[in-house]
């Protein structure tokens, strides 16, 4: 039920791996200045969603995940020593840039 007057401003309500919400998001534009995704906190679904997404976001955009501490917690497939965790993934992200750095 969020309304915004600014058209540049679209709000999704879907799982973002879906196929069918992923069409929908890309129906919109094909490149974002800021993605937020409030999803379902599993790390699979976070991990998932970045690789689905990223490419989507501009050069110097953003992308913003939503209660990513839940991949610290088993019931969201994590823990804190987790090798698959999302958290882990992001780290390795970081870990890979700097090396190549």
């Amino acid at each position: 039920k969020l309304k915004y007057d600014d058209k540049r401003i679209s709000v999704i309500i879907g799982s973002a791996v879906e196929a069918e919400t992923r069409s929908q998001i890309l129906n919109i534009t094909p490149q974002f200045d800021i993605i937020i995704d409030d999803g379902s906190h599993t790390s699979g679904d976070i991990i998932r969603t970045f690789g689905l997404y990223f490419d989507t976001l501009k050069d110097g955009g953003v992308f913003i995940f939503e209660d990513l501490h839940c991949s610290y917690w088993q019931e969201f497939d994590g823990g804190l020593y987790h090798l698959y965790s999302a958290i882990s993934f992001f780290k390795n992200l970081v870990d890979i840039i700097n090396y190549e750095h």
